[in-house]
């Protein structure tokens, strides 16, 4: 008899124990997933462009487990040696995983390659190193190129008579503005014959967009089109025209949401080439979080670019 109660205790334990597992918890679910802490470093938050990734980024954090997600940015798009402290302060912290949009991301790369050399997992976004693509975690971002190809094409097909064509660039020879401008020049190719008359540099910002465009109409009051690599500038320039009383065929990039609410009204920008910021945030959080796990992280995430124009402004969700 007391043998039988002993084998019936040694296999009540057994039982127990198997429920007891270490790797799935009390509940017998799934492990739980290492907490980890991402740092996200932003050039600036000086356009709704910027502002859009921090919401996407942030709306992720919220939605993923086990995470602290910071973000920090520069106080402007140029102070490259400000966003150097601020990725060195996140290494100094020794976070899981850092995430960079730097803008240009030249004057970054031996602040960016200390961080590889550190070991920390390097997310870039929105702002590619071609010099560091083999040793990322992954690039999340989209083709500038592309997305001004896709710009110069509207043009012509929406100012097929072609004519007087000038061009506003958000920071001359940065990397992004270049992309765009040989992109639009060659999604123009082969249509109408324009001639592009003035190409002027506003710096992304929209007073500068305003006095440039107000020059340009001054010395080409028979301006037909307007190319802009950014609409932060845009805005300014759509003020300068309206004042002139002067309405060109005007596509613009990025679809910030003003720009997308003066297409929406007809009021002097016609198109935006742009692609989701907010998308771009939240994947780059997922990217940086798995890179911080171990876990598998495609190399390249590529956002697609959607020409925003009249037809189909009202459902743009930025």
């Amino acid at each position: 008899m007391r043998g039988t109660r002993v084998m019936v205790a040694a296999i009540a334990a057994v039982g127990l124990a198997a429920c007891g597992s270490d790797d799935e918890g009390e509940a017998g679910g799934a492990p739980e997933k290492k907490r980890v802490r991402v740092a996200v470093v932003l050039p600036a938050l000086d356009n709704d462009f910027y502002i859009a990734q921090k919401e996407g980024i942030e709306a992720e954090a919220k939605r993923q487990e086990g995470v602290d997600v910071t973000v920090s940015a520069g106080r402007q798009r140029a102070s490259s040696e400000e966003v150097v402290g601020l990725i060195e302060d996140a290494a100094a912290k020794s976070v899981d995983a850092i995430a960079v949009n730097g803008s240009d991301n030249e004057p970054l790369l031996p602040a960016l390659t200390r961080v590889i050399d550190g070991g920390t997992p390097l997310v870039l976004f929105d702002a590619a190193a071609p010099e560091l693509e083999d040793r990322i975690a992954s690039y999340v971002g989209t083709d500038n190129r592309l997305g001004g190809e896709a710009a110069g094409k509207w043009l012509k097909e929406n100012a097929p008579q072609g004519g007087e064509l000038g061009i506003v660039l958000c920071v001359a020879g940065n990397p992004v503005t270049n992309a765009r401008l040989d992109g639009f020049r060659a999604g123009l190719a082969g249509g109408g014959d324009f001639k592009t008359v003035a190409t002027v540099d506003a710096e992304c910002d929209r007073e500068k967009g305003r006095r440039v465009m107000e020059d340009m109409v001054a010395a080409h009051p028979e301006l037909d089109a307007v190319f802009s690599t950014s609409d932060t500038q845009t805005l300014g320039a759509v003020e300068a025209l309206k004042a002139a009383d002067k309405d060109p065929k005007f596509v613009s990039f990025d679809a910030q949401p003003d720009a997308v609410k003066a297409i929406r009204a007809g009021d002097v920008l016609d198109a935006s080439s742009g692609f989701s910021a907010k998308r771009i945030g939240a994947d780059t959080v997922k990217a940086a979080v798995a890179a911080a796990r171990g876990e598998r992280v495609a190399k390249e995430q590529i956002v697609p670019v959607t020409v925003v124009d009249q037809a189909n402004a009202a459902g743009w969700k930025g």
